[in-house]
């Protein structure tokens, strides 16, 4: 999860929020964007796709597609016009809270290849938690519980459970006990 005090946040927060607005205080888009609106897609289903900055990726989920070998951000659709979807970008980019808030409740579930460095490790809210995960198993055991029940399973175990839950939870503490 990310908060909005994290720089990434915050930098793209002000990244967007440098960009131009139209009178009516909607974002400009690129004029290739048949709206013209920053991050607002016209036609048939209005829709919103938030590009996502390369160091945020790892929120990028898969309806949003990719953008030829990596994921490009966060699709929402569903809006009853162009209109509504323009006030909803201007609501997201209203804060670096809101913003964070967006990016926490996104699918999170792009699977392909984002051509970069792996993802940062998940860190849980109980900074004790974090101790004694990292003084009893490692990356690898991290990496390996994403990839048999998915980042957002682990995470949100990470996050909320204790060090004996969570070993409960992903049976880690029956490996250990063997290997003893």
């Amino acid at each position: 999860m990310v908060t909005a005090n994290d720089s990434r946040v915050v930098s793209f927060y002000n990244f967007i929020n440098g960009k131009p607005k139209n009178n009516q205080g909607h974002f400009i888009g690129s004029k290739q964007n048949e709206t013209g609106l920053l991050y607002v897609i016209g036609g048939d289903h209005v829709s919103i796709q938030v590009w996502l900055p390369p160091e945020l990726l790892d929120y990028a989920n898969a309806a949003a597609g990719t953008s030829g070998k990596r994921a490009v951000g966060i699709r929402v659709t569903g809006f009853s016009s162009v209109t509504r979807a323009a006030e909803e970008i201007s609501r997201i980019f209203s804060s670096p809270d809101a913003l964070a808030c967006f990016i926490n409740t996104s699918e999170c579930d792009y699977t392909g290849s984002t051509n970069r460095l792996p993802a940062k490790i998940i860190m849980p809210a109980n900074p004790a938690t974090t101790d004694e995960f990292w003084n009893r198993y490692n990356r690898d055991t991290l990496q390996n519980l994403i990839a048999k029940y998915g980042r957002k399973t682990v995470q949100q175990a990470y996050n909320t459970l204790t060090m004996s839950e969570f070993e409960a939870m992903f049976e880690l503490n029956v490996t250990q006990m063997e290997m003893a």
